[in-house]
């Protein structure tokens, strides 16, 4: 199958949410439909909150120390926490969890190098409730909107592809623009994504992302660029904008350009590029030929020429041309 790259324009639409210290506290919404995953590490636990009182816990290779396992727990009776840590890094394990008399849930605990420091399962009514609307004053909001225009955003993917050639070409608008060479991995055995390169837009609190993402099976992989997410130190971002083909060959890799800019609220997220910018993957699957399933991408835009310099009247004047810091 002969790959096509898209452009895929996003929503804002995931939810997790952590908070800024060192180690990521995530908030996930329990699905008695589909097993959770929950990643374990060996050197530190991972509490594990739930929304009611635990009634039993059931699981293979669970432990309390007293037996050998694959995953050490503690529960304190009556509590709503369980405690888990790997014991063997290769070995992941599935644990049900009775909550009242007839909710039973499912965690696929896996192994990990960074893994939370603690989840917060909620049912996913509360989760929805979180999600609505609350007053805000007209003169905050404006302040932390930011401009929806769409063709800024083709622009900076285009000033982000095409850097070296373009900084000749139109330096002026690189002027303020911050870069930096990176090398940041994040695997999960099957699939990896590596980022490369970084340009911050600090007018439009944008960061252009350049790396690629690479299949380590024998088959070629399918998935869906929109659903991309940037982890920031112990925060996601949903992106703005994805370059990318939709099919991985097999044993291969693709390009990945992307745009990031703001949070999920649409607001400034401020972030420097002395953090550490990791792309994580959707779930992907083997591909297919059934046009039905190319359709689920939806809305495909694609710009006039990936070489094409940027049309300058989208960008303010930022200082006397000719320069580039």
């Amino acid at each position: 199958m002969k790959l096509k790259p898209i452009l895929t324009c996003i929503l804002a639409t995931g939810l997790i949410s952590l908070n800024a210290s060192a180690e990521p506290i995530e908030r996930l919404a329990l699905d008695p439909g589909k097993p959770l995953v929950i990643p374990i590490g060996s050197k530190t636990a991972t509490t594990v909150q739930f929304p009611r009182q635990i009634q039993g816990i059931f699981g293979f290779g669970l432990t309390k120390g007293e037996a050998p396992g694959t995953y050490h727990y503690a529960h304190p009776d009556g509590a709503r926490v369980l405690a888990f840590r790997n014991l063997i890094p290769d070995k992941e394990t599935y644990v049900s969890v009775l909550l009242g008399k007839d909710d039973l849930y499912v965690l696929h605990l896996k192994p990990s190098t960074e893994p939370p420091i603690a989840v917060h399962l909620l049912d996913q009514n509360d989760l929805a409730r979180q999600r609505q609307a609350w007053r805000v004053e007209a003169d905050a909001l404006a302040e932390r909107q930011l401009d929806p225009d769409t063709a800024r955003l083709f622009n900076l993917l285009k000033l982000g592809k095409n850097e070296r050639a373009f900084r000749i070409a139109v330096p002026h608008l690189y002027q303020d623009v911050e870069s930096r060479k990176v090398d940041y991995r994040h695997d999960d055995d099957s699939v990896a994504t590596v980022v490369k390169k970084l340009h911050r837009f600090p007018k439009e609190d944008a960061v252009f992302i350049n790396g690629h993402v690479e299949n380590h099976t024998d088959e070629a992989l399918y998935f869906d660029p929109g659903s991309l997410q940037v982890k920031v130190g112990s925060r996601t971002y949903p992106v703005a904008l994805v370059d990318s083909a939709s099919e991985i060959p097999a044993m291969g890799k693709i390009p990945l350009h992307v745009v990031v800019r703001g949070g999920i609220e649409g607001e400034r997220a401020h972030l420097s590029i002395k953090n550490e910018f990791r792309l994580i993957m959707p779930d992907y699957a083997p591909c297919t030929d059934d046009p039905s399933l190319t359709d689920q991408l939806g809305q495909v835009l694609v710009p006039p020429g990936d070489y094409d310099v940027p049309d300058d009247g989208l960008f303010p004047e930022t200082g006397q041309k000719g320069g580039s810091k």
